[in-house]
């Protein structure tokens, strides 16, 4: 797979979750894929040693800002794509997760996302009322970004799935992006001005939680934040078959997006 996992985490969950989590990928996968993860906490032995067994390329104990951090990871990346590492993703169909994958590497597309794929194929159906959508019987594609967010917002997606509150973001930070398209979304905002006040200022900037620069979250609402102002278009595609899922005790509030 033309594929480095690469990712930045606490991690925040317990050990046995984690440990399930990591064998979800299955040694085939393990085998077939670069790694490169930073922890900012110290982990424990039992993780240490299942990452150990899958061979794969971490450092812990790293507490720097999420953005430039990963700017500096992927340029050590010379794979075509490269999967934002969650803990909390499950894949509950390896084959098909690696068949998918190829699917996006043949199509030259810019993004697959991580998990959550009834919403996806619910609002690559809606967004289809205003734009072409490629369609087969397993996937489909379709042109994200600033401009569709906010027709989604506008026009209310949010009413296609009940008990979500929120519009859908230009950008979700948690899944399988084309290197050079994921750098141009962090580039850009390291030369923002959200960016300049965090180098003068500190981390403790903003009220907003989620514009701290040690969360992966300020990547994503960085653009939610600016998508009146700045443009952004990409290629997603959505997978009608559930090949991976989020499963986070944190967030069993999220079920309306399984």
């Amino acid at each position: 797979m033309n594929l480095t996992l690469l990712g930045y985490i606490l991690p925040s969950i317990e050990d046995d979750l984690l440990l399930q989590h990591l064998d979800s990928y299955t040694n085939d996968i393990w085998s077939d894929v670069k790694t490169k993860i930073f922890f900012k906490n110290n982990i424990s032995n039992n993780i240490s040693d299942r990452l150990n067994h899958y061979n794969i390329n971490y450092t812990e104990g790293i507490n720097k800002y999420w953005i430039p951090t990963i700017i500096d990871m992927l340029k050590e990346v010379n794979t075509k794509y490269v999967e934002i590492f969650l803990e909390d993703k499950v894949i509950v169909d390896a084959k098909h997760f690696k068949y998918t994958f190829d699917v996006l590497n043949e199509n030259d597309l810019d993004f697959l996302p991580a998990c959550y794929f009834n919403y996806w194929n619910k609002l690559t159906n809606w967004i289809s009322s205003y734009q072409d959508v490629t369609r087969n019987e397993e996937f489909s594609s379709m042109r994200w970004g600033t401009e569709q967010a906010k027709i989604s917002r506008d026009y209310v997606f949010r009413k296609e799935i009940p008990g979500l509150n929120g519009d859908p973001f230009p950008l979700c930070t948690g899944g399988i992006y084309k290197k050079t398209f994921l750098l141009k979304t962090l580039e850009r905002i390291i030369d923002s001005e959200y960016w300049n006040i965090i180098e003068e200022k500190g981390p403790n900037s903003f009220d907003d939680w989620a514009k701290n620069p040690y969360l992966p979250h300020s990547h994503e609402v960085w653009w939610k934040h600016n998508m009146d102002r700045v443009d952004l278009e990409y290629t997603v595609l959505v997978s009608d078959y559930i090949h991976s899922k989020a499963d986070d005790p944190k967030n069993k509030n999220r079920f309306y997006l399984d």
